[in-house]
């Protein structure tokens, strides 16, 4: 492994780290979230004697510095450090692999990019829009998982829950101390919650206090409240772009957190893009899911 750092203006330094065969096709990793960083097992996907592989935090992420910071912090920045990172790195082509937030990087940043882009893995399909937004933050999720909504908006007072998450985004990023603390451990739980197959309460918060809850919270906050810094439908009128990079589009049929639904439009409507549906949830971690992964990388990235 080799990890190094990036300076990608006044504020912001990036940590990225190189895996695998330099000779190989490389495929830059681009973690979900926002706010969630890289971890080691991001590299289970790989067949790293063969790829080049670049795990890089983005902005306020996981050792990116400094940690969880908000300013100069936009989805336009965050395509502008992909391309810093790959020219630093004299990358002129490469795959991109990327779950939720991360698939949509990767489909923003072949559409600003589309001669860089040899083709795309993406898992979890988010196009950011009004539609999937309101699926997650307004309780979609309680068809399956009325327990973990209802614990949910039993911190939000009454007069709103017409719009819990709204609520839950505004302590998390105005809050005292306590009152950040708390809603962010509740928000990213509630995530948590739904993103595989159910899991005992108390394994989930033991899970979730190993992790950086209060920044990841706080820029998926900061995304969440500005629409993801992008306009409504952006990703879809835009994907004639990208019409000649081939996409294969991995989405679990039980995914609770973006809608399979969405995942199988696109597939309707763009002949490069590929859907391979798995029984499974959003979590790349669901074993059908990785396996599903694996298999895709081993036979798209030669």
């Amino acid at each position: 492994m080799n990890e190094n750092t990036i300076s990608v203006d006044d504020i912001h330094k990036l940590n990225y780290e190189l895996h695998g065969n330099p000779k190989g096709n490389t495929i830059l990793f681009v973690h979900g979230g926002p706010g969630l960083g890289v971890k080691k097992t991001d590299l289970n996907f790989f067949d790293l004697s063969k790829q080049n592989v670049i795990l890089f935090d983005q902005r306020g992420c996981g050792k990116s510095i400094p940690k969880g910071e908000l300013n100069s912090n936009t989805t336009e920045h965050l395509i502008n450090d992909m391309d810093k990172i790959l020219k630093k790195l004299n990358k002129k082509e490469v795959f991109l692999f990327g779950g939720s937030w991360g698939s949509t990087l990767s489909l923003l940043y072949a559409m600003k990019y589309p001669k860089k882009v040899k083709g795309l893995i993406i898992r979890g399909l988010f196009t950011a829009t009004k539609r999937e937004r309101e699926h997650f933050e307004l309780g979609g999720t309680k068809i399956k998982f009325r327990e973990e909504w209802n614990r949910f908006i039993s911190f939000v007072p009454s007069k709103y829950l017409e719009n819990p998450s709204q609520y839950y985004f505004n302590q998390v990023l105005t809050g005292d101390m306590k009152t950040k603390s708390m809603y962010s451990f509740e928000l990213i739980r509630y995530g948590n919650s739904v993103a595989g197959k159910k899991k005992q309460p108390d394994i989930i918060d033991a899970e979730l206090k190993k992790n950086d809850y209060l920044s990841q919270a706080k820029i998926l906050s900061h995304y969440s409240i500005n629409n993801f810094f992008l306009p409504d439908n952006f990703i879809e009128d835009n994907m004639i772009k990208i019409k000649q990079i081939p996409i294969k589009l991995l989405h679990g049929i039980h995914d609770q957190i973006t809608l399979f639904s969405t995942a199988q439009n696109f597939s309707k409507m763009y002949e490069n893009i590929e859907l391979i549906s798995v029984d499974a949830g959003h979590s790349s971690s669901d074993e059908l899911m990785k396996k599903a992964l694996v298999k895709t990388v081993k036979e798209f990235v030669i």
